[in-house]
Formats: structure tokens, sequence, C-alpha cells
């Protein structure tokens, strides 16, 4: 498996893993589209768009914006986070997630999400993030200076 970085992405370079979302349930697929060829092309200053390849397929997806609900530019958060379910529980999303953690600290100070998806939260609580209420649409937080601070 390779992480990588894209800075331009075809749906049909993505179609199993939006054909997978919709089996699930999900809208993944069609909400990543929608924005990508909209206004959230991942390429304002600090953020960034990886995919995780086995050979020629994309098997996994992360994003990384300035988050659009807060109004703060040094805070970002991890966007259109998705792994092909027959790809999960092989290390892919926590590869996926630590690229997108070790690239939001270059650029922010704090990295926010929102997750209902109990297994995602799992994922995302052994990767140092909190669970938050009352921020509007975050469910989940990494504070950065704070983990200088324990270091």
């Amino acid at each position: 498996m390779i992480i990588e970085r894209v800075t331009s992405l075809k749906q049909n370079q993505i179609i199993r893993l939006i054909e997978d979302s919709k089996t699930e349930g999900h809208r993944f697929g069609q909400i990543f589209m929608d924005e990508y060829s909209g206004n959230n092309r991942f390429d304002r200053p600090g953020e960034s768009l990886y995919v995780a390849r086995e050979e020629d397929m994309v098997i996994g997806i992360c994003g990384l914006n300035i988050d659009p609900y807060l109004d703060q530019i040094d805070v970002g958060r991890v966007r259109r986070f998705y792994v092909l379910s027959k790809c999960r529980g092989n290390g892919v999303g926590k590869q996926l997630l630590l690229t997108i953690v070790d690239e939001a600290k270059q650029h922010f100070k704090k990295l926010t999400l929102y997750t209902e998806n109990p297994i995602a939260e799992k994922l995302y609580i052994s990767m140092g993030f909190s669970r938050v209420e009352g921020i509007h649409n975050v469910s989940h937080i990494l504070n950065f200076e704070e983990q200088l601070i324990r270091d």
C-alpha cells in the first residue's frame, strides 16, 4: 500500500469508493465529488488530499481542510475520510489518518472532525483525538499545543 498526496482527482479514480459507500448507505461519493468539483479542492494554505493505493486501485481517501465551520484559520479539519470496506482493519485508515495528522501539525494548532460512527470513533480516540461537545459540527478534536505540553 502507498499513501500519496494528490492535487487532481477524477471520479473514475475513486469509483470503487463511491460504489462501496453507496452499498453501505453513505453519501460519501456524491458529497465528495460535488464539493471537489465545486469550491473544495483541498488547495488552500495548509490543505491537502491523500489517497491510499494498492497497485493502481484507490482503496482509501482522506482530506485536510481549514475547518469550514469555525472562523479560525489555525484549525484544520479531517474531511471526506473513507476506506473500502474490504480493506478496513488492515491499517489503511490508520496510515491515512497519521499522514493527515502529521501534515496538520505543520499548519494548524488544532484538528477537528465530526463522526457518529462508533468504529471510526475508536480509531480517532486511539490516535489521540478527544471527544468534545458544544462546538458546532465537531465531535472530536486533537489539540497540538496540548500535546506539546504533555510531551
